[in-house]
């Protein structure tokens, strides 16, 4: 939540105003992917493609990486938790 406020922010700062084309908007998710792919090395995108199948992590260092670097998400509902690879970097790790 606190990223999708961080990018409408950026938006607003762009649009310079309250309303947001939708070119400003795409604009500003584009430079954000491309920032978090920018940071993810070869072993980091194994261990993201396996995050996306397996909907988990292991204890491994790297995979606490990968939730500190919020290159994962943990989602949790009813006592149960899975996790997933961040929607604005997903489709570009599964290639």
């Amino acid at each position: 939540m606190r990223n999708l406020l961080r990018l409408l922010n950026k938006s607003f700062q762009k649009q310079k105003g309250l309303l947001i084309s939708q070119n400003s908007l795409e604009e500003v998710i584009r430079a954000y992917r491309h920032e978090h792919l920018l940071a993810i090395d070869d072993h980091e995108k194994e261990l993201l493609r396996r995050v996306a199948i397996e909907k988990e992590v292991t204890e491994d260092y790297g995979s606490k990486i990968l939730i500190r670097s919020m290159f994962v998400y943990e989602d949790r509902y009813a006592q149960e938790s899975w996790f997933d690879v961040n929607p604005i970097i997903k489709e570009e790790v599964k290639s």
